[in-house]
């Protein structure tokens, strides 16, 4: 019998995903028991490994303790996605703190804007319409041409 190519412990590793993701989106289908309201949904939490929150607070405590964040900063995160990093941001920065992301994909913005602009208005969310051959292969302009219409900020991620 031919082995996948990525080798038995790629399909392992695919195979729990794959069930994790189902387990999710069940989950998401019974009524959103135990999710946070700014919690996106499964399709959009599809953005790299490891839990979707625990990665988020992780990077947080990594801006505070590598970055020097103080709840008064400004962060800029290039590719924000659905919120992984911003999520956690909400309980950190101030009113007297900002955030703003950036992604090339219009939903991942939409849905950041419907539930995390509207409860944190110093949280606001861009859409960049650049072009990306897996998230944005429609995009219209390049990435050497694009120019980010933002101020300096203190600590960005992405």
């Amino acid at each position: 019998m031919n082995e996948p190519r990525w080798g038995s412990a790629g399909v392992v590793r695919h195979g729990f995903r794959a069930a994790r993701r189902a387990a999710e989106r069940l989950r998401d289908a019974l009524g959103r028991q135990g999710r946070s309201p700014l919690l996106p949904p499964v399709a959009l939490r599809d953005v790299g490994p490891g839990n979707f929150q625990e990665t988020g607070r992780e990077f947080l405590g990594h801006m505070v303790s590598l970055g020097s964040l103080q709840p008064s900063d400004a962060v800029l995160e290039i590719g924000c996605g659905p919120g992984r990093m911003s999520l956690p941001l909400t309980s950190y920065l101030s009113t007297e703190g900002r955030y703003v992301g950036v992604d090339v994909v219009v939903k991942a913005v939409a849905w950041c804007r419907r539930n995390i602009s509207r409860r944190h208005p110093n949280f606001t969310f861009h859409h960049g319409d650049v072009f990306n051959q897996r998230y944005n292969p429609r995009g219209r302009i390049q990435a050497h041409d694009y120019t980010f219409p933002f101020r300096v900020f203190r600590v960005s991620c992405g």
